[in-house]
């Protein structure tokens, strides 16, 4: 990052395999995928705990489970390095498989 702080990130999540007939290679398979291109920094300072805190909240919620209690704060909050990177371009693909 010292030297070339420009990066992309993909992000993908694969759905199901729609079997193909009559030969394998007829097959498709089910994916929605993201790619973001653009330069990152490192976050620091006070605008850094509060994004991690809120990140590992929203974590939280949408991981865990209603019934979860856990003492308050996050002590080892300080040993996690926050990337941001600016979007400048950004592209995704979706295949609904064979059933679309």
């Amino acid at each position: 990052m010292q030297y070339n702080p420009r990066i992309y990130v993909e992000v993908s999540e694969i759905g199901d395999l729609h079997r193909g007939k009559p030969y394998a290679c007829n097959s498709a398979l089910v994916y929605t995928s993201v790619v973001v291109f653009g330069p990152v920094r490192i976050l620091h300072g006070p605008e850094s705990r509060e994004k991690k805190e809120w990140f590992l909240d929203q974590l939280l919620v949408k991981y865990g489970q209603p019934d979860w209690t856990f003492e308050p704060g996050y002590p080892l909050i300080d040993r996690i390095i926050l990337y941001e990177q600016k979007i400048e371009v950004l592209t995704g693909k979706h295949s609904s498989g064979l059933y679309h």
